[in-house]
């Protein structure tokens, strides 16, 4: 059903609270920002994320494959 997550995108997925601004996730992953924002990129692009004033999981599903 769902796409094969890398293990950045699946740390996103999971750290993620919503409204959330990309900074605020690389801070709490300490990630740097550039590679959370990619990350947040693809997941926009597959539809698992949605970036409007803050990010947000579209799914909860979404986020229960992401733990395993």
């Amino acid at each position: 059903m769902y796409e094969v997550l890398d293990d950045t995108a699946a740390q996103t997925i999971l750290a993620i609270e919503s409204g959330d601004s990309i900074r605020r996730v690389a801070q709490h992953l300490q990630t740097p920002y550039e590679t959370v924002r990619q990350a947040v990129n693809r997941l926009e692009d597959v539809g698992y994320v949605t970036y409007d004033d803050g990010l947000s999981v579209v799914d909860e599903r979404v986020r229960d494959a992401a733990r395993e």
